[in-house]
Order: structure tokens, then C-alpha cells, then sequence
């Protein structure tokens, strides 16, 4: 993509601790997005969905690839709950409701299995209940294109409980292990508990146990297949709860340090703290009037606080451009690195200061 495409995106947080997927909006359009960074690989399987169209998959919007050989993915942000908070605010859901569920899930998966993609992580997470009433299925981050001829899968990735025994390495995964993962949850929804646990009873119990067996070879050979029993089965439309709404603050007031997660609270302690901060930054520019070096010197004193906030919120995703904060894995490492990194520009910062106090004292005198 161009350079003016690049600019196109904002970076607002980021959504993980690992510093790979952020919430961004898109100035053109106005639009909430969700930024993933992807393998190069990982990313044609998302030129693939971004062609189809998929009504239960969050609409691929673009493209762009890094100079450090990754690549950002920008696709719609879902506003609603996921199936596991669901499951863990509410009781457990009626079987009319999971089939209603587990239909959509089938329309979901039902053009990306024509495009042999394997979403390969299907699990109460990955499951949006949208304010629109929809469902959707997210984060294809391990998704794989089925591949003729091998005899497994290349890696060997999945969600404990939830991914097929082939994608453990038994033989190559295929669209059946999505339908054991959707198996597993449909039985989860109204059970809270794995197959292997406790089964579902009845009619629903039995297309459980078809979807879940070990051997793809007797599951339902599609997601087709797997709809139509579950289309003979009782079904109601499962209203899910009021998602917690994000509050967004217009463009560009959202952009603004504390109205990016359009909390009220927030958004009155950044005033707050801008108030203050000008009140000293007046008085502290009014102090040394007619002194440059003493100005050099408040505008120090001031940049280290301004530069450390950037640095401790990843204000517009700036962790990305800095290479030990980018590769920082967990929770401890990136807390160490962001400190260290407000160490590092505090001290620069001072070091900056002292010499050109001391250049512009030299000049004067």
C-alpha cells in the first residue's frame, strides 16, 4: 500500500498483551477496526476471506505490509460479547438457543471450508454474540489453507479441549476438525461442561457425539451436513445480553489521550490533568521569561513527563516502532521493557537538556 494509505489508520490501544492486535480507526471512512499483525503466509489466507464476503466473519477492510516483513490486517471491530462471557454471566443456554447458535456458526464456516480454509481455533472466545443479534466468528490467527498430499499438519496449533486430535498431529486437519471444535462448544452451551465430561442428552446430544467423534472419517463430512441436522432440531432465536457498548468520542476527539475508551471518568481526569499541566507549564515559562536557558530547562523538565505517558499508554501503537518494546512477550516483560524505555528517555531527555543549556550559556556569555 502507498504511504498516504499507511497514514490512513490510527493507532488507539492495544488489545492484547502481546502488542499484535490494536484497536485503530480509519480517518477516511470513520470507521472502528481492529489491526492483527500477521506472517506474510497467514495473511493471503485473509485476501482469500477478504474477496468472500462472509456475513459471519468481521469484513476484511485491508492489507498492509511492514518493512520488518509482517503484515496488519484491518478488519471490523464487532461490538457485542464474546460466547464466553456469556457463558460465564448467564446460565447455561437452552438447546433451542445453541442450535440457533450452532446454525450460524455452520453459515459461518460454510464459505470459508468452500475456500478449504481451516479455522482451527473455534472455541467460546472466538465467538462474537454482536449487538446486531448476529454471531460472528473471529481471529483467524492459526487458520490454514487444507493442502493436498500431506500427511499432517506443518504446525502443530490448537486450543486444548476444544482442537480435533489430528490437529495434534494424528494426520492432517481438514473442515472436520472445525465441526469436532463446534461440537465441543455447541455441547458447552448447554452443558458448561466438554463432551467427554458431561454429553448433552437427546437429539442435540446425538449430533454432538457425531461432530466429536475421534475419527473424522465418521463425523458429518461438512459444515452442509452438520446444518441440516441441526436445522431438524427445535430451534429459537437466542437474543443475547446488552453488550457493554464502546463509548466512542467523535473523530478527532477520540484520538485524544483518555477519550479513547470513551469512559467518562477518564475523559474527566485527562482534563484534569491537562489543566494542570498547563497551569505549571505557564508558570514555569513565565518564570524564566527572557532566559533561554532557563526556557531549555523548563521544556526538559516538561518533555519527560509528555514523552513517559506516550511510552506507558503505547499512545497511536508507538510499541511498534521500537524494537525491544515490540518483541517484549507477557505481561512481566512488557511492564520491564516500558520501564526501561522511560528510563532510557528520561535520561536522554536530561543528557539533551544539559548540553544545550550549557552550548546556549556558552553563546551568551
Amino acid at each position: 500500500m502507498s504511504g498516504m494509505e499507511q497514514e490512513d489508520f490510527v493507532f488507539l490501544e492495544a488489545l492484547n498483551q502481546r502488542g499484535t492486535v490494536f484497536l485503530v480507526r480509519q480517518r477516511s471512512s470513520g470507521r472502528i477496526l481492529v489491526a492483527r499483525q500477521m506472517s506474510p503466509g497467514q495473511a493471503e489466507i485473509f485476501e482469500t476471506i477478504r474477496g468472500m464476503n462472509a456475513r459471519h466473519v468481521p469484513a476484511v477492510r485491508a492489507i498492509e505490509a511492514q518493512r520488518d516483513g509482517t503484515t496488519f490486517v484491518y478488519e471490523d471491530y464487532i461490538q457485542g460479547v464474546t460466547l464466553r462471557q456469556r457463558m460465564e454471566a448467564e446460565p447455561p443456554l437452552t438447546k433451542e438457543d445453541a442450535v440457533w447458535l450452532g446454525r450460524q456458526l455452520c453459515q459461518a464456516l460454510a464459505p470459508l471450508h468452500r475456500a478449504n480454509i481451516v479455522h482451527r481455533d473455534i472455541k467460546p472466545e472466538n465467538i462474537v454474540l454482536g449487538a446486531d443479534s448476529q454471531v460472528y466468528l473471529i481471529d483467524f490467527g492459526i487458520a490454514r489453507v487444507e493442502k493436498a498430499g500431506r500427511s499432517a499438519d506443518t504446525a502443530l496449533l490448537g486450543t486444548h479441549g476444544y482442537a480435533a486430535p489430528e490437529q495434534f498431529g494424528f494426520c492432517q486437519s481438514d473442515t472436520r476438525a472445525d465441526i469436532y471444535s463446534l461440537g465441543v462448544v455447541l455441547n458447552q452451551m448447554v452443558t458448561g461442561a466438554f463432551p467427554n465430561e458431561v454429553r448433552a442428552d437427546g437429539l442435540l446430544g446425538d449430533v454432538i457425539a457425531k461432530c466429536t467423534n475421534l475419527d473424522p472419517q465418521q463425523r458429518y463430512s461438512n459444515v452442509r451436513e452438520l446444518d441440516a441436522a441441526l436445522a431438524a432440531l427445535p430451534c429459537r432465536r437466542a437474543v443475547p445480553p446488552q453488550p457493554a457498548a464502546r463509548k466512542g468520542y467523535p473523530y478527532p476527539l477520540c484520538l485524544v489521550p483518555g477519550f479513547r475508551s470513551g469512559s467518562g471518568q477518564k475523559a474527566l481526569a485527562a482534563i484534569a490533568a491537562v489543566f494542570w499541566f498547563f497551569v505549571f507549564a505557564a508558570a514555569g515559562y513565565s518564570s524564566a521569561a527572557g532566559d533561554p536557558v532557563e526556557g531549555l530547562i523548563v521544556t526538559g523538565v516538561l518533555a519527560i513527563p509528555v514523552g513517559s505517558y506516550v511510552l506507558v499508554f503505547d499512545l497511536f501503537g508507538i510499541h511498534r516502532y521500537i524494537p525491544f518494546l515490540k518483541k517484549a512477550q507477557g505481561r512481566g516483560m512488557r511492564i520491564a521493557a516500558t520501564a526501561a524505555a522511560v528510563l532510557l528517555w528520561g535520561a536522554a531527555v536530561f543528557l539533551v537538556t544539559v548540553f544545550a543549556a550549557a552550548a546556549v550559556t556558552a553563546v551568551l556569555h
